[in-house]
């Protein structure tokens, strides 16, 4: 009798098998409710504990669970199911792992991922964002970026393999916090209640069991199948559908009934194929239209399949799928009841994948620990193939698309080796490579299974197989380790289904096994000790060589061919790339894991050792290439990433391998033989007895020989001396390299021009990043043949290899080569290959692996950087450093890091000048992707040791090479024998006479170079002062003299009269000398050099003439320029007085960008120019706290607010909702101008611009939508006399004041500032231009209306004032601008202005002279006192514009300026009483109205002594405030609190003084340029007192930010003097009769419309964000819970108001902020400056790098995993772009280029990486070329 259980597991099976007849075969849209809801009732022991899990499921749908009533049709429950519906969410969990377990969470899409690379194992192991725990990474590189969801990664937190250290995941601090984790109750039950578990694990085991059964017999899908289908068997696909039913006995008699009247045409997804051939396909097989077609398509693209067409005849879906199928779309017909059960399949994973990852975390963890117990188990009988064995589908059919043969799975890959023909004599043929059909070591396990028949499932439950899988597997260490051995007994059936039969071969699980479970050393290590090495090695080169390879007959091996470059049917190549890759990838693993020299041992062991030359054998010379001949070639096959892709894994797998040196040293010995018998077993030509025919200009020739590789490295790490007796036969192993090595040669000197640039690629890839693992390993070898072979004979093979041969034994003329013309440059290239063959002896110090690669680092850090700067990813793409550590220790050794000088540069680094000494410029570390590198190191060498030694000149410097030698004194004669041979004297010998013959130099450096190594190799073999015989008998030294006589380059010279000196230390040498030039002549020679030659006393007195010399040289400069300045000055004094204005009637300094010409008075001039709104006129707020007390703080203590809610960044002004009142009228925007510095007369405007709205300037890109006239200055210079701004006041009376229409200023500014030529223009003809192009300036300068009137005068005093306030505006934002260096910007301030915007400033000051004078001559002669009093008389003029006339007191004081005939010392006065008298009002106002504002404004800690000593009684402060209280304007007399507190008046006082500060800096920068005559370049001739102002504030003792200094250089008087003579003579003073008309009359007036708003006296700028960018990244963990509905993972930051918006928000954001604006993107660390709704053609957001860089100076991004912070000198430069409105600039010189009148947009990113000149914002470069220096400060 059955148990209860049985009886349930029955039920079960039973509802499983009949539940696609039961519900009719097409109720599609119940079948995942249906199965939930069944194994939900199973799982819970038939619902017995199910309310455990959802407690307020109803009664009604509980009850239609008994007995699985609900697959009734007429029981369907209404409503949400249980599982889905809300409230469901009460049994919620917080998410949890259990301890000792691995949490295994899959990333859905947009969901952070974090890798930490201190923690990390490698960067593979990374974090879910619930398990990240910042704290377990303060100070580390992390990384973090959104997972795209297409990929299949799992968190690898709680697997210790997978960390270097222990980390505390926030989920179990959590759950320790919480108490077990606030699920005690179901934790309870769940494990008292052993009958639920059982039901658990037994419903798991039956629903997999039934999936297998279901894969199992669903074979219509794979290739072998459908080929047999479409070969004439297509009635077998029904055949193939019934004997798929499954068993009644086994399904617990339910019955598996067919559909056999009704079978469906299914189209599948694949990776290969587009909508449009999807489309015509499904349209070829069914009536339906396009649109309903595109639908189709669109669902196979989305869940895999979808059903095209269905009928009861079977024979008419035969002939459709006939019509359809040509486009190779893969079609089925399956049975109605055969497509029900693969949707109940991909339900029944659904499931699983929700139990595992359910809500309540304990029943999840049970679900997790059955579903791999079971997964690992064999299922109970194994599976059988449900296929008749007499179809005729063979074993390799079978094998290639993971069939069962009867029950078992079959092997046709070599995965073992053994000696199959001892015969043949130690070469690898000795061995075979063996294949075992059974995989008899197979667990058959379900998982096993699963793997094998994945290719059979669709599209979405693929992608759930992962992470259903997957993450259990992997959550404890013996799972772990049991799905790593299950897979690695099926890899080679899995790599063999991947390549040939996936046809969605990126949905493939075997990528994402890998990268779990390779990437763990415990697995890695169960490979070796279970001899598996060939398993994972074998299948891919088995693979390759069968489908991605070709015969090579002259090398007589397969190599390998990358499909990606030659891709004819994307459906056969793209699986089997794949499936290469994952091969490449599974090898990387496997050695990059190697922990021990067991390890690495098993790898020389004869039968792996097989594998891993067979493997190698494939890689060995592929990817050779041919020269063409002829035309140039037209198209090129862009193949060069083939070397990254390819060649650098194979490499670094054979670096990798030999690097684990093992201690066997037999056995390595027996490896070397093995290898070497392989390199030997080739056929080679010979031109004559040991010496190779080959003509590398004609024939293949590759870049890549891994096994050479393999060789070189073991020779080096185990030493020659063990292998030398085997080499017996060694030119056909290193004439294969020589061929490579020329072939670099020949491509470098331009010989391979006519192959493109691919070539070069190649060449490149070669001798930079696979460097160390291929040119130096060749290079290498070749010196090995030095040491075993005839050194003449190599020397002979060397020269034919370089096709010179003939030529050498004079056959041939050195232009009847095969180089012709290029003869010198191949020389070049040889001369350097035979000086590093002896020079270089690297490989034979007997270098650990590590000793190796830090000396190979250390080299090529040395050469890199001792050429151009470097950055640190370009030294890290050339250096062979795995570890960035290692890297960063190099450079702090050997370079020098030079931080970003920019917005968009990087850090670079330079070598130390003291290791100069070390450089040998023909070294063989060179960077020969550099040109010129000798002569570039060679003149850096040269004026190193010309400064050390004394400042002889450079020419003189003899640079002497740097040989190696070592302790094995054989290795050091052997090396260089060559060199002693008479064939290589002969060989120098032609070549120094092939260059005198021919005056050319091209390779005479380097070839005296190789002469002076040769001489001093032969010393140091042969003794002191020893010269060769060959070198004396040949007459070299002839040759060498008649150089030292020529004309040729002077260090050529020099170096060949000291090697003439060496070798004339020989008698023989002058006897051969004497004998070719005569006695007298030799004579005559040695008597030059004695007297070249200097006594050190003859010494001593140059350099004392060389210094007397210098001195005087000073002197007169001095002398000089105290003469021109005394001229310079009496010329000025003359001028002054006589008025002589006829002379300098051109300025040289303004030039136009078009036809060169300088500006002249002679026609209109203008400087290109761009007025823009900024919105950078901050006001002190009423309601923003700490923006108030940030307003009063100290210079150097402005760090912004950041809001306690989210402690990340600043809050920013409130531009948004700022509240508007009577204390702040909210105006922060206002009209700016600025300038590129550039400009151009008005008819090449008009001819290149024609009138054009926007200017691209031709210089710099700035894009510019006006241009302002500027003229030629009076001979004196552009400047007003002091005496001439300061006379007594005109008015006595201050509304008398504001409405004088003066006559004579314009007139008087004209005359100081501008030529008196143009003061003669004055009939319409010759002031036609100007006033067209002023017309256009006031056009676009035309921002309000300041009258009622519409008339020509209304219009022109609109105009002048318009102008009037941009001036004035421009001015206050230089001020600005200046404050962002804090204290010093407050001592400095006059300095920071750059030449371009005083430039600008004197400009407009022109011509707004010019403008009343000649443009509105008419209107302002005639007097405009009518606007002038209707301005300053009227309430509100303009009706749409509900505030004060004019923003600020300055600008009221710049108009009065220019409208009065008032001096300027009576309008600044006549402002700082005004502005006194506001800020007094405003403060008593904000302490009554707002509660805390005096604490606000004045608790600043500042000491008394400070003011200044007029100040300290405060009597008349006092004072002034009793008058404001009593005034008319309170109208009660209220009490201040404070008033009694002498403490009050001291901080009232400095708030005073604070408030002041930003008007009285704006009148000095416009009297400075008023007053200073620009004298050209960038100097400034500035009145005594403005020099002397820094100086002056430096040493004052008040606090940086006291106005005292600013009120002496002003002439006014200071704030506590200001105040005593408004007090004492209240009525009768010039100032009392101010402050009292603006208190009495104009406060009251004018409270409506703001006149009590004060003026930020802060710094202005962008917000604060923080320092460390990792921040940034824990915020999201912060925020994020995985069980709850995600979020946008994408937030943007404004940097001026630090609103955090959404993508959505952005294009709404800057219209009701600032433009442009700046914004931020944390997660890819960019900006955006969106300048829409700004400058025309810019229109868009553009990115610019984030200021957070590295600590070398790099943007940080994903790709680098080095920590980063903010850059706080490009982050204030930011700033300092937006308050000088530079953004504009910024990106328009990015956007464009011009060609030209053509505006070309390009793409600004690459512009800012590759066109920026790093240099050109550098703040002391004044250069007005350099259009950014207006930037600067």
């Amino acid at each position: 009798m059955k148990s209860q259980q049985s009886v349930l597991e029955d039920s079960l099976k039973k509802f499983l098998i009949e539940l696609p007849w039961r519900i009719g075969y097409k109720n599609f849209s119940l079948i995942h409710d249906v199965v939930f809801k069944g194994l939900y009732h199973a799982a819970t022991l038939e619902s017995l504990y199910l309310t455990e899990l959802y407690p307020h499921m109803s009664l009604e749908e509980l009850a239609l669970l008994e007995n699985y009533l609900f697959i009734h049709p007429d029981n369907l429950f209404e409503g949400e199911p249980f599982y889905r519906a809300k409230d469901s969410t009460t049994s919620q969990t917080r998410y949890y792992h259990e301890k000792g377990h691995a949490c295994g969470h899959s990333f859905e899409k947009s969901e952070p991922v974090y890798q930490c690379d201190q923690c990390g194992y490698d960067n593979t192991c990374v974090l879910c964002v619930q398990c990240y725990n910042p704290d377990d990474h303060e100070g580390h590189d992390v990384r973090m970026y959104f997972s795209s969801g297409s990929n299949s990664g799992i968190c690898d937190c709680g697997d210790v393999e997978a960390f270097k250290v222990a980390l505390n995941c926030r989920t179990q601090i959590s759950t320790d916090d919480d108490g077990d984790n606030n699920n005690g109750s179901a934790k309870k039950q769940i494990a008292e209640y052993e009958d639920w578990q059982l039901a658990l694990k037994a419903t798991i085991r039956i629903a997999l069991d039934y999936f297998l059964d279901v894969l199992n017999g669903s074979v219509q899908k794979l290739p072998a199948m459908r080929n047999f289908v479409n070969d004439g068997h297509e009635e077998y696909g029904r055949t193939v559908s019934d004997i798929s039913t499954l068993s009644s006995e086994k399904y617990g008699g339910g019955i598996d009934k067919n559909s056999h009247d009704l079978w469906y045409l299914v189209l599948w997804n694949d990776e290969h194929h587009d909508y449009t051939q999807a489309t015509r396909t499904i349209r070829a097989a069914s009536d339906r239209g396009h649109e309903k077609a595109k639908q189709l398509a669109n669902t196979i693209d989305q869940i895999g399949y979808a059903v095209v067409n269905e009928s009861s005849n079977y024979g008419k879906l035969v002939a459709q799928k006939a019509i359809a199928e040509p486009d190779g779309l893969v079609m089925t017909i399956v049975s109605a009841r055969d497509f029900m059960r693969e949707q109940i399949c991909r339900s029944i994973l659904e499931w699983i994948v929700e139990v595992t990852h359910h809500k309540n975390a304990t029943f999840s963890n049970y679900a997790k620990k059955y579903l791999a117990e079971l997964l690992l188990e064999s299922p109970t009988p194994k599976l059988r193939s449900t296929l008749n064995t007499g179809m005729g589908i063979g074993k390799k059919l079978l094998y290639r698309n993971g069939m069962l043969y009867g029950d078992k799975f079959l092997n046709l890959t070599p995965t073992t080796a053994e000696v199959v023909d001892p015969s043949l004599n130690n070469t690898i043929k000795k061995y075979g490579s063996v294949i075992r059909e059974d995989l008899n070591n197979l667990t058959y396990s379900r998982l096993q299974y699963f793997l094998a028949f994945q290719i059979r499932l669709s599209k979405k439950p693929r992608k759930l197989l992962n992470k259903a899988f997957i993450p259990v597997l992997i959550s404890d260490p013996i799972s772990k380790q049991m799905f790593c051995d299950q897979f690695v007994e099926l890899y080679p059936l899995l790599l063999s289904t991947l390549a040939y039969s996936d046809i969605e071969e990126e949905l493939n699980v075997t990528w994402d096994i890998l990268i779990q479970v390779f990437t763990c050393p415990k697995s890695v290590l169960s490979i070796y000790k279970k001899n598996n090495v060939g398993v994972i090695i074998g299948p891919l080169a088995e693979l390759i060589k069968n489908a991605s390879s070709k015969w090579d007959f002259d090398i007589g091996h397969d190599i390998f061919i990358n499909r990606e470059q030659s891709m004819k049917k994307p459906q056969v190549d793209k699986p089997i790339i794949r499936a290469i890759k994952v091969g490449l990838q599974a090898i990387e693993n496997l050695v990059d894991k190697l922990l021990d020299i067991s390890m690495s041992k098993a790898f020389f062991e004869q039968h792996n050792l097989v594998f891993t030359l067979n493997y190698l054998l494939l890689f060995q010379e592929y990817w050779p290439l041919v020269r063409k001949w002829g035309e140039h070639v037209e198209i090129e096959v862009f193949d060069a990433n083939v070397h990254a892709h390819y060649s650098l894994r194979v490499l670094r797998f054979v670096q990798q391998l030999v690097d684990s040196k093992t201690d066997d040293i037999e056995l390595v010995k027996k490896a070397v033989s093995l290898i070497i018998d392989v390199l030997n077993d080739r056929n080679v030509p010979y031109l004559a007895p040991e010496i190779v025919e080959f003509k590398v200009s004609k024939e293949k020739v590759s870049f890549i020989h891994p096994i050479h590789s393999m060789l070189s490295l073991i020779l080096e790490y185990y030493g020659i001396q063990n292998f030398i007796s085997m080499f017996h036969k060694i030119s056909k192993i290193y004439d294969i390299l020589l061929r490579s090595i020329v072939l670099m040669s020949q491509i470098k000197v331009g010989f391979w021009i006519r192959n493109g640039t691919t070539v070069s690629y190649h060449a490149e890839a070669y001798v930079s990043y696979l460097k160390d693992l291929a040119y130096l390993r060749d290079v290498h070898l070749c010196q090995t043949a030095l040491l075993v072979d005839n050194p003449a004979v190599v020397f002979l093979n060397i020269m034919e290899r370089w096709e010179l041969l003939d030529w050498y034994v004079n056959k041939k003329s050195y232009l009847e080569t095969t180089y012709e013309d290029k003869f010198f440059y191949i020389a070049e290239k040889l001369v350097h290959f035979f000086y590093n063959l002896f020079a270089n002896k690297d490989c034979f110090k007997g270098f650990s692996p590590k000793e190796r690669q830090a000396n190979l680092s250390k080299k090529m850090i040395l050469y890199t950087l001792a050429g151009d700067p470097q950055s640190f990813s370009r030294l890290k793409h050339i250096m062979p450093l795995d570890d960035g550590d290692d890297l960063d220790s190099a450079l702090l050794e050997y370079g020098d890091y030079h931080e970003p000088t920019g917005l968009t540069d990087s850090g670079k680094y330079l070598l130390k000048t003291k290791y100069l000494k070390e450089l040998d410029p023909m070294s063989l570390y060179l960077d020969c992707t550099r040109h010129n590198d000798f002569d570039s190191i060679s003149e850096s060498l040269r004026k190193y040791y010309a400064t050390k030694q004394g400042g002889i000149k450079e020419e003189k410097v003899i640079l002497e090479p740097r040989l190696d030698f070592i302790e094995d004194s054989d290795i050091n004669t052997r090396l260089g024998a060559f060199t002693r041979t008479k064939e290589f004297a002969k060989f120098i010998y032609k070549l120094l006479q092939l260059s005198i013959d021919n005056s050319n130099e091209s390779y005479l450096p380097q070839l005296l170079h190789l002469i002076h190594a040769i001489l001093i190799d032969d010393e140091n073999i042969n003794g002191k002062d020893h010269i060769c015989e060959h070198y004396i008998s040949i007459p070299i030294c002839d040759l060498l003299l008649i150089i030292v006589e020529s004309n040729m380059a002077r260090t050529i010279i020099e170096k060949a009269d000291y090697l003439v000196g060496i070798l004339m230390k020989c008698n023989e040498v002058v006897e051969n000398l004497v004998d070719c030039f005569g006695e007298t002549h030799i004579v005559e020679y040695k008597k030059r050099k004695l007297e070249a030659m200097e006594t050190n006393q003859e010494k001593r007195k140059r350099i004392a003439e060389q210094k007397k010399a210098k001195i005087m040289k000073k002197f007169a400069k001095q002398q000089q320029k105290f003469l021109s300045n005394a001229n310079a000055t009496s010329a000025a004094a003359d001028t002054a007085t006589e008025g002589v204005d006829d002379e300098n009637e051109t300025d040289n300094d303004h030039h136009c960008v078009f036809c060169s010409e300088p500006q002249s008075t002679g026609e209109p001039f203008g400087l290109m120019a761009t007025i823009s709104t900024a919105s950078i006129f901050w006001k002190v707020p009423t309601d923003d706290n700490d923006r108030i007390r940030l307003a009063f703080e100290d210079f150097d203590n402005q760090n912004d607010i950041v809001r306690e809610d989210q402690q990340l960044f600043g809050i920013g002004y409130n531009y948004l909702n700022g509240a508007k009142s009577y204390l702040n009228n909210q105006k922060v925007k206002g009209e700016v101008i600025s300038i590129c510095g550039h400009g151009l007369h008005y008819k090449c405007y008009i001819d290149h611009f024609n009138r054009s709205s926007f200017i691209v300037c031709p210089l710099c890109s700035c894009l510019h939508n006006f241009f302002i006239p500027t003229f030629v200055p009076p001979p004196r210079g552009a400047m007003i006399l002091e005496e001439e701004l300061n006379y007594p006041p005109i008015a006595t009376r201050y509304n008398e004041l504001l409405v004088d229409s003066g006559t004579l200023k314009s007139g008087k500014l004209m005359y100081n500032m501008i030529h008196g030529k143009y003061d003669s223009l004055s009939s319409r003809s010759e002031l036609k231009d100007y006033k067209n192009f002023s017309h256009a300036f006031f056009k676009k300068a035309t921002f309000r209306s300041y009258t009622r009137g519409n008339s020509q005068r209304d219009k022109a005093f609109n105009n002048l004032m318009n102008m009037t306030i941009t001036l004035a505006n421009t001015v206050r934002m230089a001020e600005i601008t200046t404050r962002l260096e804090e204290e010093e910007g407050l001592y400095s301030f006059l300095d920071l202005i750059p030449t371009t915007t005083k430039t600008l400033l004197k400009s407009l000051i022109q011509f707004r002279a010019f403008a009343a004078e000649k443009i509105f001559d008419n209107e302002t002669s005639e007097g405009l006192l009518f606007q002038i009093q209707d301005f300053w008389d009227g309430d509100v003029v303009d009706a749409d514009v509900d505030d004060y006339h004019l923003d600020g007191v300055f600008n009221e004081v710049i108009v009065l300026f220019f409208q009065t005939d008032e001096s300027w010392h009576t309008l600044k006065l006549v402002g700082y009483v005004k502005y006194l008298t506001i800020i007094l009002t405003a403060l008593l106002r904000r302490f009554l109205s707002f509660r805390g504002q005096y604490e606000l404004i004045c608790d600043h800690n500042k000491d008394m002594d400070t003011l200044d000593s007029g100040s300290r009684d405060f009597t008349s402060l006092r004072y002034l405030v009793r008058l404001i209280l009593d005034s008319d304007y309170f109208q009660e007399a209220p009490r201040l609190a404070h008033y009694d507190d002498n403490e009050f008046w001291n901080r009232l006082y400095l708030a005073i003084e604070r408030l002041m500060l930003p008007l009285l800096r704006q009148y000095v920068i416009f009297e400075d340029s008023l007053t200073t005559v620009y004298r050209g370049g960038s100097e400034h001739e500035r009145l005594d007192k403005f020099s002397s102002l820094k100086s002056n504030m430096y040493s004052s003792t008040v606090r940086p930010d006291s106005i005292m200094e600013l009120t002496k250089v002003l002439d006014l008087s200071t704030l506590s003097e200001l105040m005593d003579k408004i007090s004492n003579n209240y009525d009768t003073s010039f100032e009392s009769k101010i402050f009292k008309v603006v208190l009495e009359a104009k406060l009251s007036r004018y409270e409506a419309s703001g006149i009590l708003t004060l003026e930020y006296p802060g710094v202005i700028r962008l917000i604060d964000i923080p320092k460390d960018y990792s921040k940034w990244i824990n915020m999201y963990s912060e925020t994020w819970n995985l069980l709850e509905t995600k979020r946008d993972p994408e937030f943007y930051i404004c940097l001026h108001c630090g609103h955090k918006m959404s993508q959505k928000e952005l294009v709404k954001h800057s219209s009701v902020c600032v433009v442009p604006c700046v914004l931020f993107f944390p997660i890819q660390n960019t900006l955006f400056i969106d300048v829409r709704n700004s400058m025309g053609p810019l229109s868009e957001c553009y990115a610019i790098p984030a200021p957070y860089l590295t600590k070398h100076g790099e943007v940080k991004s994903n790709s680098l995993s080095e920590k980063a912070y903010l850059n706080d000198y490009r982050y204030k430069y930011l700033s300092k772009l937006f308050l000088n409105q530079g953004l504009y600039a910024l990106v328009s010189r990015g956007l464009f280029h011009m060609r030209g009148n053509n505006q070309v947009p390009v793409d600004l990113v690459d512009e800012f990486s590759d066109n920026w000149d790093e240099g050109s914002i550098d703040d002391d470069n004044d250069d007005d070329e350099a259009y950014v220096n207006q930037f600067l400060q």
